[in-house]
């Protein structure tokens, strides 16, 4: 098995189990931006079976740090072996495990304290439970860092399931954000800083 062939296994089971993915498109987009900014610290909130994820740690080295956090057990276990097979396969093929993965699943800030020890959010991805958006970004608010880079994925499909708090977040604190349509039928939010 190589990286590549597990990226097809995970989505073919995604596909199969109906748990949601990142398509291919918007994650090359969201990889560009990655590559960009190279973050300390990345945090992604839904990892699901962990397609984004490996995603994400395809542009990152060793030096930084991807925290995923997942709701579902069961995606949670799932995620972990993908995890760590992924792990495997990118040591063997480039010398290098990638970045410090951590997966886990439970209260988000409870998690993130002890995880990251005290280190800000460089890049925060949120593709998880639509009405708890405003929510999770409440919570996180403090951790992130200045120059802090916020994508949310689905605000374009699903934009009846994001509730008003996400939105008025934004206002209240002042963080400007353009929406992108990185497929025909959806999009992401990008938000690059505070004013």
């Amino acid at each position: 098995m190589t990286t590549q062939s597990l990226f097809s296994h995970i989505r073919h089971t995604c596909d199969l189990t109906d748990v949601p993915a990142i398509t291919d498109r918007t994650a090359r987009y969201i990889q560009d931006i990655i590559k960009e900014k190279q973050p300390t610290v990345l945090l992604e909130l839904g990892t699901a079976l962990g397609y984004s994820t490996l995603n994400w740690a395809e542009m990152m080295h060793e030096e930084q740090v991807l925290l995923t956090i997942e709701y579902s057990d069961p995606s949670y276990h799932i995620s972990q072996k993908h995890i760590e097979l992924y792990q495997i396969l990118r040591e063997k093929e480039t010398g290098s495990p990638g970045p410090q993965i951590i997966g886990t699943h439970g209260d988000i800030v409870e998690v993130y304290k002890k995880a990251i020890q005290g280190r800000k959010i460089d890049l925060l991805f949120i593709d998880a439970h639509k009405a708890s958006y405003g929510i999770y970004l409440k919570l996180i608010k403090q951790y992130l860092a200045k120059d802090a880079i916020i994508i949310v994925d689905d605000v374009v499909k699903f934009i009846d399931r994001i509730p008003e708090d996400f939105w008025n977040w934004f206002e209240k604190t002042k963080r400007s954000y353009d929406i992108i349509h990185t497929d025909p039928d959806d999009g992401i939010l990008i938000s690059y800083h505070s004013q």
